[in-house]
Protein backbone atom coordinates (compact mmCIF):
# COMPACT_ATOMS: atom_id res chain seq x y z
CA UNK A 1 0.00 0.00 0.00
CA UNK A 2 1.39 3.39 -0.94
CA UNK A 3 1.30 6.59 1.00
CA UNK A 4 -0.92 8.18 -1.62
CA UNK A 5 -3.65 5.65 -0.83
CA UNK A 6 -4.26 6.60 2.80
CA UNK A 7 -4.10 10.26 1.79
CA UNK A 8 -6.84 9.78 -0.79
CA UNK A 9 -8.91 7.92 1.78
CA UNK A 10 -8.42 10.84 4.17
CA UNK A 11 -9.60 13.32 1.55
CA UNK A 12 -12.71 11.24 0.92
CA UNK A 13 -13.48 10.94 4.62
CA UNK A 14 -13.08 14.66 5.29
CA UNK A 15 -15.78 15.33 2.70
CA UNK A 16 -18.16 13.27 4.90
CA UNK A 17 -17.59 15.19 8.11
CA UNK A 18 -18.45 18.56 9.58
CA UNK A 19 -18.33 20.55 12.82
CA UNK A 20 -21.57 20.92 14.75
CA UNK A 21 -22.67 22.37 18.06
CA UNK A 22 -24.40 19.43 19.68
CA UNK A 23 -25.49 18.79 23.27
CA UNK A 24 -23.89 22.03 24.39
CA UNK A 25 -20.43 21.33 22.88
CA UNK A 26 -18.68 21.72 19.56
CA UNK A 27 -17.96 18.33 18.00
CA UNK A 28 -16.70 16.82 14.78
CA UNK A 29 -19.43 14.71 13.19
CA UNK A 30 -18.17 12.02 10.84
CA UNK A 31 -19.51 8.88 9.22
CA UNK A 32 -18.01 5.50 8.39
CA UNK A 33 -19.46 2.22 7.21
CA UNK A 34 -18.52 0.18 10.27
CA UNK A 35 -19.68 2.56 13.03
CA UNK A 36 -22.06 4.91 11.28
CA UNK A 37 -22.41 8.38 12.75
CA UNK A 38 -19.48 9.29 15.01
CA UNK A 39 -19.45 12.28 17.36
CA UNK A 40 -16.07 13.47 18.70
CA UNK A 41 -16.08 16.38 21.13
CA UNK A 42 -13.37 19.00 20.51
CA UNK A 43 -11.62 18.76 23.87
CA UNK A 44 -10.43 22.04 25.32
CA UNK A 45 -12.18 24.22 22.78
CA UNK A 46 -13.62 27.53 23.91
CA UNK A 47 -17.30 26.91 23.21
CA UNK A 48 -18.17 30.61 22.95
CA UNK A 49 -15.54 31.62 20.37
CA UNK A 50 -15.26 28.34 18.41
CA UNK A 51 -15.81 28.82 14.66
CA UNK A 52 -15.61 26.17 11.90
CA UNK A 53 -13.42 27.30 8.99
CA UNK A 54 -14.41 24.40 6.73
CA UNK A 55 -15.08 20.68 7.29
CA UNK A 56 -11.42 20.03 8.26
CA UNK A 57 -10.34 23.15 10.16
CA UNK A 58 -11.76 25.26 12.97
CA UNK A 59 -10.55 27.87 15.44
CA UNK A 60 -11.45 29.60 18.66
CA UNK A 61 -10.04 32.67 20.35
CA UNK A 62 -6.80 30.94 21.31
CA UNK A 63 -6.19 27.91 19.07
CA UNK A 64 -6.62 26.42 15.62
CA UNK A 65 -7.76 22.83 15.02
CA UNK A 66 -7.28 20.29 12.26
CA UNK A 67 -10.23 17.97 12.74
CA UNK A 68 -10.06 17.45 16.53
CA UNK A 69 -6.34 18.10 16.97
CA UNK A 70 -4.81 21.37 18.11
CA UNK A 71 -2.38 22.88 15.61
CA UNK A 72 0.30 23.89 18.06
CA UNK A 73 1.62 27.39 17.58
CA UNK A 74 -0.95 28.42 14.95
CA UNK A 75 -2.28 31.97 15.18
CA UNK A 76 -6.09 31.96 14.87
CA UNK A 77 -6.15 35.61 13.81
CA UNK A 78 -3.99 35.14 10.68
CA UNK A 79 -4.63 31.46 9.92
CA UNK A 80 -5.75 30.60 6.37
CA UNK A 81 -6.40 27.28 4.62
CA UNK A 82 -4.51 26.68 1.39
CA UNK A 83 -6.22 23.46 0.34
CA UNK A 84 -5.04 19.84 0.07
CA UNK A 85 -4.40 19.66 3.84
CA UNK A 86 -2.06 22.69 3.82
CA UNK A 87 -2.53 25.92 5.78
CA UNK A 88 -0.50 28.85 7.08
CA UNK A 89 -0.53 31.86 9.38
CA UNK A 90 1.65 34.99 9.33
CA UNK A 91 4.72 33.11 10.59
CA UNK A 92 4.31 29.36 9.94
CA UNK A 93 3.11 26.79 7.42
CA UNK A 94 1.28 23.58 8.35
CA UNK A 95 0.49 20.21 6.83
CA UNK A 96 -2.56 18.85 8.65
CA UNK A 97 -1.81 19.56 12.34
CA UNK A 98 1.98 19.55 11.87
CA UNK A 99 4.19 22.58 11.37
CA UNK A 100 6.36 22.34 8.25
CA UNK A 101 9.66 23.11 9.89
CA UNK A 102 11.38 26.14 8.40
CA UNK A 103 8.80 26.85 5.69
CA UNK A 104 8.35 30.48 4.68
CA UNK A 105 4.64 31.42 4.55
CA UNK A 106 5.17 34.31 2.14
CA UNK A 107 6.78 32.23 -0.61
CA UNK A 108 5.18 28.85 0.17
CA UNK A 109 3.56 26.94 -2.72
CA UNK A 110 1.85 23.57 -3.02
CA UNK A 111 3.62 21.62 -5.78
CA UNK A 112 1.68 18.35 -5.70
CA UNK A 113 -0.55 18.21 -2.65
CA UNK A 114 -1.90 14.73 -3.39
CA UNK A 115 1.65 13.37 -3.14
CA UNK A 116 2.72 15.69 -0.28
CA UNK A 117 5.10 17.93 -2.28
CA UNK A 118 5.48 21.64 -1.53
CA UNK A 119 8.17 24.32 -1.68
CA UNK A 120 9.17 27.83 -0.74
CA UNK A 121 11.96 30.11 -1.98
CA UNK A 122 14.68 28.16 -0.19
CA UNK A 123 13.66 24.50 0.08
CA UNK A 124 11.28 21.69 -0.89
CA UNK A 125 9.12 19.74 1.57
CA UNK A 126 7.54 16.30 1.80
CA UNK A 127 4.56 16.47 4.11
CA UNK A 128 5.86 18.34 7.15
CA UNK A 129 9.50 17.39 6.51
CA UNK A 130 12.07 19.70 4.86
CA UNK A 131 14.37 18.02 2.34
CA UNK A 132 17.24 20.49 2.85
CA UNK A 133 17.74 20.67 -0.90
CA UNK A 134 21.25 21.61 -2.01
CA UNK A 135 20.28 23.22 -5.34
CA UNK A 136 16.66 24.39 -5.34
CA UNK A 137 16.82 25.70 -8.91
CA UNK A 138 17.58 22.28 -10.42
CA UNK A 139 15.34 20.21 -8.14
CA UNK A 140 12.92 17.78 -9.78
CA UNK A 141 10.65 14.97 -8.65
CA UNK A 142 11.53 11.56 -10.10
CA UNK A 143 8.67 9.45 -8.71
CA UNK A 144 6.72 9.05 -5.48
CA UNK A 145 9.80 7.86 -3.61
CA UNK A 146 12.67 9.87 -5.07
CA UNK A 147 13.79 13.32 -6.17
CA UNK A 148 17.06 14.92 -7.20
CA UNK A 149 18.78 18.18 -7.98
CA UNK A 150 22.04 18.84 -9.81
CA UNK A 151 24.10 17.74 -6.82
CA UNK A 152 22.19 15.19 -4.72
CA UNK A 153 19.44 12.57 -4.58
CA UNK A 154 16.64 12.63 -1.99
CA UNK A 155 14.57 9.80 -0.52
CA UNK A 156 10.93 10.42 0.31
CA UNK A 157 9.63 7.07 1.59
CA UNK A 158 5.94 6.45 1.02
CA UNK A 159 5.72 5.01 4.52
CA UNK A 160 7.54 7.51 6.68
CA UNK A 161 10.33 6.25 8.91
CA UNK A 162 9.93 2.62 7.85
CA UNK A 163 13.09 0.83 8.97
CA UNK A 164 14.54 4.23 9.90
CA UNK A 165 14.23 5.45 6.30
CA UNK A 166 14.20 9.22 6.72
CA UNK A 167 13.16 11.94 4.34
CA UNK A 168 16.12 13.77 2.84
CA UNK A 169 19.50 13.59 1.13
CA UNK A 170 20.97 10.18 0.29
CA UNK A 171 24.69 9.53 0.73
CA UNK A 172 25.33 7.98 -2.70
CA UNK A 173 27.63 8.24 -5.71
CA UNK A 174 25.70 10.86 -7.66
CA UNK A 175 27.09 10.24 -11.19
CA UNK A 176 26.26 6.51 -11.12
CA UNK A 177 23.01 6.63 -9.13
CA UNK A 178 20.11 4.86 -10.87
CA UNK A 179 16.54 4.84 -9.56
CA UNK A 180 14.97 1.39 -9.97
CA UNK A 181 11.55 1.88 -8.34
CA UNK A 182 9.80 4.06 -5.81
CA UNK A 183 11.74 2.29 -3.05
CA UNK A 184 15.03 1.08 -4.50
CA UNK A 185 18.10 2.49 -6.26
CA UNK A 186 21.69 1.50 -7.03
CA UNK A 187 24.99 3.24 -7.70
CA UNK A 188 28.40 1.75 -8.50
CA UNK A 189 28.98 0.88 -4.84
CA UNK A 190 25.67 0.07 -3.16
CA UNK A 191 22.01 -0.75 -3.49
CA UNK A 192 19.62 1.47 -1.52
CA UNK A 193 16.23 1.25 0.04
CA UNK A 194 15.51 4.93 0.46
CA UNK A 195 18.56 6.34 2.22
CA UNK A 196 19.60 2.98 3.71
CA UNK A 197 22.50 1.17 2.07
CA UNK A 198 21.88 -2.54 1.52
CA UNK A 199 25.35 -3.82 2.34
CA UNK A 200 24.77 -7.43 1.31
CA UNK A 201 23.37 -6.68 -2.16
CA UNK A 202 25.07 -7.86 -5.34
CA UNK A 203 25.03 -4.66 -7.39
CA UNK A 204 25.47 -6.31 -10.80
CA UNK A 205 22.35 -8.47 -10.46
CA UNK A 206 20.22 -6.33 -8.17
CA UNK A 207 16.64 -5.80 -9.39
CA UNK A 208 13.69 -3.99 -7.83
CA UNK A 209 10.29 -5.68 -7.84
CA UNK A 210 8.23 -2.64 -6.90
CA UNK A 211 8.31 -0.50 -3.77
CA UNK A 212 8.67 -3.28 -1.18
CA UNK A 213 10.62 -6.10 -2.81
CA UNK A 214 13.91 -6.61 -4.65
CA UNK A 215 16.33 -9.41 -5.41
CA UNK A 216 19.79 -10.28 -6.67
CA UNK A 217 21.23 -13.65 -7.66
CA UNK A 218 21.92 -14.52 -4.02
CA UNK A 219 19.03 -13.08 -2.00
CA UNK A 220 15.57 -11.62 -1.91
CA UNK A 221 14.86 -8.37 -0.06
CA UNK A 222 11.79 -6.89 1.59
CA UNK A 223 11.85 -3.26 2.74
CA UNK A 224 15.60 -3.36 2.13
CA UNK A 225 16.27 -6.32 4.40
CA UNK A 226 17.40 -9.82 3.46
CA UNK A 227 14.21 -11.89 3.17
CA UNK A 228 15.94 -15.17 2.32
CA UNK A 229 14.89 -17.47 -0.49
Amino acid sequence: MKKIFPLLVLLILTSCQSYKFENGKWSLISYDESVGRRVTVIDGADQNSFVPINNEYAKDGKQVYWETLVIKGADPNTFVCLGQLYAKDKEKVFWREQEINGADPDSFQIVDGANLWSKDKKDFYFGEDPLHVVDVASFKIINKGWAKDGKAYYAVPLFKKVRKVEVGKVDCDYPTMKILSEGYAVDKNHAYYGNIQIESADIKTFQAKGYFSAKDKYRKYFLGEDAGW
